[in-house]
């Protein structure tokens, strides 16, 4: 058990046993809590963070489908869900190639996790989904009160 820069904090007895964003049974003792943040299954590392570390303020995903087969021709306006009981969350869509997406939150949503799926719509019609690859941190500023 490593927080982000490394240190070591504690043991774990295998990194199956963790997912991103839990918080019991981290046998990590603090003042505050900490969470999840990343699982290494190769270097058998669990890295945790404090809970507004886990927030993401904009995802990539890849293996895009889209329903119409055609990619929109430039950056819009649109909804995305990251998890099958959310609401889905407004922003900003981009389209990096024809099957890789970023989407940044106008509001951040926590704890989103490479592996799931990321779904588009326009409205309440589905564009597209894909795989999330990659979360960016959100910053303060873009609206979130830690």
């Amino acid at each position: 058990m490593v927080d982000e820069q490394g240190h070591l904090l504690g043991t774990h007895k295998g990194v199956y046993r963790y997912t991103i964003g839990q918080r019991q049974g981290l046998g990590v003792s603090s003042s505050r809590p900490y969470y999840v943040k990343e699982i290494r299954p190769m270097s058998r590392e669990v890295v945790v963070a404090r809970r507004e570390d886990l927030y993401a303020g904009a995802v990539e995903a890849d293996q895009f489908n889209w329903i119409s087969g055609v990619p929109p021709e430039k950056e819009m306006e649109a909804l995305a869900q990251v998890r099958y009981r959310h609401r889905a969350s407004s922003g900003r869509l981009k389209v990096l190639s024809p099957d890789r997406v970023r989407f940044v939150f106008n509001r951040p949503q926590w704890a989103v996790t490479p592996g799931q799926a990321l779904v588009c719509y326009e409205g309440d019609r589905v564009m597209g989904g894909g795989w999330i690859v990659k979360g960016e941190r959100a910053r303060p500023k873009e609206g979130i009160e830690f």
